[in-house]
């Protein structure tokens, strides 16, 4: 046997076509292999991502805002990263931070950092919250924009609250997915907003990145929705849709179920369906309601207009019955009337901190046909109509009915009425007046005309022999029978109607 390094054993290994590399070549290697790692690692550090001035500087770049951290520190096993405690991001002329966070851990991966790559694995803040106030500050820029965007693989801010202009945002999961200013950005979200008080859970594509024209499109469902925190209202929303659009122009699509709906809190729950289309401006949060279609009970009201700081919407209602709307209002589970009726508004509500009533405005018109009232009152209905035509009073009243019509409005909780009438056979009441809805006072005046004289319509005896000589003053210079002065006055319910045989209210 040679030993090795002898000159035997160096003769051996070249009959076998393996030549020994000198020792010196051994080093060479080594150190050449050193060299380069020493470069790669002076490269490395040089390009390091997670140190605390270039982490601040790409936030700061991003958000344009100002970062300030209590403690850093890096992390290396098993990713590269860092981890930044109680994190505030601000802007000058804020009175407030625009965002805190007691952490924000920052992860990446030993392939980007290796490859020089652009790329984070993960951002992570720990009770984030975000108070975006009335006037938000302009950016600021404190650093020259980026030679090569950062991209975020995933944003994860379950727990988030982000306050609005004095509404809160709860986020129960917040999970934003690539981030990148040039490619689109995949969300998904569950939240429970302040107004109706509920739980929306969407998920979503955003971008890339335009402004205003930014394209956005995807799908949610709104649940548990309560309106009793609203003054005058009481039930459960829920709803669910698409949109798809861009920020802001983005079209939205869905329906929805009102259930338990109850106005003032009193009378029978009504169940409502709506059906809607709309065009929402997610810069300004205005809203166009192209249409909704809305059906309760046997009644179909369509609705269009605009949502904002002040709300105008057109109501249609045709076709609808007037004891579905009375149902919805009234605190009895008989309504005081029924019949067909249609009905055109224009409600707007503007902004403000007045109570609803004070500041709702109305302009409508109204149509009923062949109403039928509540028992009592349609036994009075039939003996105006019996008297109206000179029936005498052993003659049982007949069934009949009555047509309304009108026109309505609405400021500072006082509704004023015009053009009102009121026909049943025989009579036709006309007038108007105001009713204080916040009050209840009334205050309704007008005529009414029989065809029937005076005299005829005392329903014949001594009073219509008293009459005789009056009906020349209540004559109908059109027609044969009679026109008498009417009011209404009192607080409702208990306003007395009134007929003046002075000529006078």
């Amino acid at each position: 046997m040679y030993a090795v390094g002898s000159k035997q054993h160096v003769q051996t290994c070249s009959l076998f076509g393996v030549k020994r590399v000198p020792k010196k070549w051994w080093h060479w290697g080594l150190f050449g292999f050193a060299l380069l790692l020493t470069i790669e690692a002076v490269l490395l550090w040089s390009k390091w991502p997670f140190t605390r001035e270039r982490l601040t500087v790409s936030l700061e770049r991003a958000t344009g805002s100002k970062l300030r951290a209590a403690r850093f520190r890096m992390t290396f096993f098993p990713s590269p990263g860092c981890v930044l405690d109680d994190a505030v991001f601000e802007r000058d002329g804020a009175v407030a931070p625009l965002a805190r966070m007691r952490q924000l851990s920052v992860r990446g991966s030993w392939a980007a950092v290796l490859m020089f790559r652009h790329h984070l694995a993960e951002m992570q803040p720990e009770d984030l919250r975000v108070s975006i106030p009335e006037k938000v500050p302009p950016a600021m820029r404190l650093h020259p924009p980026a030679k090569h965007e950062t991209a975020v693989g995933e944003f994860v801010a379950d727990g988030a609250v982000l306050d609005v202009r004095g509404l809160t945002f709860r986020f129960r999961r917040l999970r934003l997915h690539d981030l990148s200013r040039t490619s689109p950005i995949r969300m998904e979200v569950d939240v429970t907003i302040p107004h109706p008080s509920g739980t929306v859970q969407a998920s979503a594509v955003f971008g890339p990145w335009k402004g205003a024209a930014s394209p956005l499109s995807g799908s949610f469902t709104l649940t548990g929705a309560d309106l009793s925190k609203y003054e005058e209202l009481e039930g459960i929303l829920r709803g669910s849709g698409t949109f798809q659009g861009t920020l802001a122009a983005l079209g939205v699509r869905g329906q929805a179920d009102l259930t338990a709906l109850r106005v003032r809190r009193k009378g029978p729950a009504t169940a409502v369906h709506a059906d809607y289309a709309a065009t929402v401006n997610g810069t300004t949060g205005e809203t166009l309601l192209e249409q909704a279609d809305v059906q309760f009970l046997r009644s179909r009201i369509t609705v269009s207009g605009s949502i904002g700081k002040t709300t105008t919407l057109d109501f249609d209602g045709r076709p609808g019955r007037v004891e579905d709307l009375i149902r919805v209002f009234a605190s009895s589970d008989e309504p005081g009337m029924r019949g067909p009726i249609s009905f055109r508004a224009r409600v707007v509500l503007p902004a403000g901190h007045a109570p609803f009533l004070r500041r709702v405005l109305l302009d409508g018109s109204f149509g009923i046909d062949d109403a039928q009232f509540k028992r009592r009152t349609q036994d009075k209905m039939e003996k105006l109509s019996s008297r109206a035509r000179g029936q005498d009073n052993d003659v049982p009243p007949a069934d009949i009915d009555s047509d309304v019509q009108g026109h309505v409005l609405l400021r500072d909780g006082v509704a004023r009425l015009d053009h009102v009438r009121l026909r049943v056979p025989g009579a036709v009441a006309k007038g108007g007046g105001t009713f204080n809805l916040i009050t209840k006072r009334v205050d309704l005046g007008g005529t009414v005309t029989t065809d029937a004289t005076l005299s005829e319509a005392a329903g014949g005896g001594i009073k219509s022999f008293l009459l005789k000589p009056l009906n020349v003053f209540f004559r109908d210079k059109k027609n044969a029978g009679a026109v008498l002065p009417v009011s209404i006055t009192g607080t409702y319910p208990h306003a007395k109607a009134q007929i003046s045989l002075t000529g006078k209210r």
